[in-house]
C-alpha cells in the first residue's frame, strides 16, 4: 500500500452512574484507495467513524438507544432501539436497527433489522435461548442478518434474510 495508509488513531470514553452507561468513541483511519482489474492503488481516503450509545437499567427492564456514523469514502450509518425485561430465570430482549449507506451507483441502500431473543437460566454458568431475526433491505441494500455468532448475507440486493435459532 502507499506510504501513510493504514494509520489510526482513536478514543473512547464511558460513563457509569447508578443504572445509566453512556460510550462513546471517535477514529480515523486513512485507507488505501483501489481500482482496476488486477486491483491498482490510486490513492489515500481518510474515514472517520463515531459511535454513541446509552443503556438505561430500571429494576428488571433495560433500555437502549445507540447511533453509529462511518464517514468516506462511502458514508453510512446505524441507529438502533432497544430494550430487555427479565422475569424469574427468564429474560426477554428485543431490538431495531436502521441502517443506511450511500450508493456511488445509483439509489441509497437501506435496511431495518429487527431480532428477539428468549433466554433461560439453567444455572449461573449455563444459558438455553431462541432467538429470531430479520433484515429488511430496499431495493439496493444488501445488509446481513447477524446473531448468536451466525451470519446470514443477503443473497442479492433486495433480499430479505432471516433466520430462527434454537
Amino acid at each position: 500500500p502507499p506510504s501513510g495508509t493504514n494509520k489510526f488513531i482513536g478514543v473512547g470514553g464511558e460513563y457509569i452512574g447508578g443504572g445509566l452507561t453512556v460510550s462513546g468513541s471517535l477514529q480515523r483511519v486513512k485507507q488505501a484507495l483501489t481500482a482496476g482489474t488486477p486491483a491498482a492503488f490510486t490513492g489515500i481516503a481518510d474515514r472517520t467513524d463515531m459511535a454513541l450509545g446509552t443503556r438505561y437499567v430500571f429494576g428488571n427492564y433495560s433500555a437502549s438507544v445507540g447511533h453509529f456514523r462511518v464517514n468516506g469514502p462511502v458514508d453510512g450509518s446505524d441507529t438502533w432501539l432497544g430494550g430487555s425485561v427479565a422475569f424469574g430465570a427468564s429474560t426477554v430482549y428485543a431490538q431495531v436497527q436502521r441502517i443506511r449507506q450511500d450508493n456511488p451507483t445509483g439509489a441509497e441502500r437501506r435496511g431495518t433489522s429487527l431480532g428477539l431473543t428468549y433466554t433461560y437460566n439453567l444455572s449461573r454458568r449455563t444459558i438455553a435461548y431462541t432467538s429470531f431475526g430479520r433484515t429488511s433491505n430496499n431495493a439496493t441494500g444488501q445488509f446481513a442478518l447477524l446473531g448468536n455468532d451466525v451470519a446470514f448475507a443477503a443473497g442479492a440486493p433486495g433480499a430479505t434474510p432471516r433466520a430462527v435459532a434454537i
